[in-house]
């Protein structure tokens, strides 16, 4: 490496600039405010035992000195173009529990990420803490595989033990179920429809936000599930989408009350003169936002049933499956894959053998 360095005093300190050849090219680095020579010195020695570190290790001209905190801009900016707005927003989440923005990347080491892991223990739960220390993981593996920078391995990272106990989904049984579509049987289509749909069908509230009156077919009692309502990334406008994945896309049937409440409502809609314009008019809900929906009726539900908006696709799952409707079906239902369904519900398989251990006891 061809260098040379050059001290001299300024601003009532000492400066120093070293500059050197890369690639044919000259360049400089400079730092100034030191009270003497000597630690004018004794730092550019320091400066200048990295930049030939960064030689030896092939880094990338310009980035050694990146930042967390830029290399966390690069990496959103990077994967915004194949993530969905919500995951994206998700990552970023996720990126600022790690508040070690100032430090450079190649100076980057395990405890400055365990003391931020730490941190999340008495606020989330195990499963979060994973999740999130996953992001940043894959954030630390961008900066190596694009600028080539050295960074620590993860492998003794520990997670810690969370205070906070995981939260376990619940299923409403028949009763609450009556009293819930009851309460909101009142209170409009919009609330009133995604209770029933998540409850009857199991479809998620994207799903539902998204459905029109053409993806019903009321003569063979099927739903057809072929898109979701959600905020383009790009216009940041709510609209029709592509649903969460290949799984996602199916037939679900419809049971006979359900098909007699969306036929009433929408006789009801008919009757009151709401003329069906073209395709964007015909969705079921009305309301522009899934997360305004989502948000208000997750709070309704908390307050008055204990439960949130995903336990009553979960209630439905739970009574597919409960009443003998094999894995694979169900997981067709749900638009999921079977290894998550049979993960996610295999407590209430559990419960079936329980109650299968009974009915034996009973008759022998």
């Amino acid at each position: 490496m061809e260098y040379n360095i050059t001290y001299r005093q300024k601003d009532k300190g000492w400066q120093f600039i070293i500059s050197y050849k890369v690639n044919g090219i000259w360049k400089q680095k400079s730092k100034q405010g030191f009270k003497t020579k000597k630690d004018c010195k004794s730092h550019s020695e320091i400066l200048l035992s990295e930049f030939k570190n960064n030689l030896e290790l092939n880094i990338e001209e310009g980035s050694e000195f990146l930042t967390i905190g830029q290399l966390k801009k690069e990496y959103l900016s990077h994967i915004e173009t194949h993530r969905e707005y919500n995951t994206l927003l998700n990552y970023q989440q996720s990126l600022n529990y790690f508040d070690i923005d100032n430090i450079e990347v190649v100076k980057l080491r395990l405890h400055d990420v365990q003391k931020c892991t730490n941190g999340l223990a008495n606020k989330y739960s195990l499963s979060t803490i994973q999740r999130r220390t996953t992001i940043f993981k894959c954030m630390l593996n961008f900066a190596h595989r694009q600028y080539n920078l050295p960074i620590p391995s993860m492998a003794n990272l520990t997670l810690p033990t969370s205070n906070k106990e995981p939260i376990s989904k619940r299923a409403l049984n028949k009763d609450e179920e009556i009293k819930l579509l009851d309460t909101y049987f009142t209170k409009g289509n919009d609330y009133y429809l995604v209770v029933l749909l998540a409850l009857k069908i199991g479809l998620r509230v994207g799903e539902i936000m998204g459905l029109t009156w053409y993806d019903i077919d009321f003569s063979n009692s099927i739903l057809k599930v072929n898109k979701q309502w959600k905020i383009n990334k790009l216009t940041k406008k709510w609209g029709f989408g592509e649903l969460k994945s290949k799984n996602s896309y199916r037939d679900v049937p419809i049971p006979t009350n359900t098909l007699k409440e969306l036929q009433r409502i929408k006789s009801s809609l008919e009757d009151g003169k709401i003329v069906t314009l073209n395709f964007n008019d015909s969705r079921l809900i009305g309301s522009t936002s899934t997360q305004s929906i989502s948000v208000n009726l997750d709070k309704q539900l908390q307050r008055n049933f204990k439960v949130c908006i995903h336990e009553l696709r979960h209630t439905y799952a739970t009574n597919l499956i409960s009443n003998g409707v094999d894995f694979k079906t169900a997981a067709k239902l749900l638009g999921h894959d079977i290894e998550q369904t049979m993960k996610t519900y295999a407590h209430v398989t559990d419960d079936m053998m329980k109650k299968t251990a009974d009915l034996i006891s009973r008759i022998f």
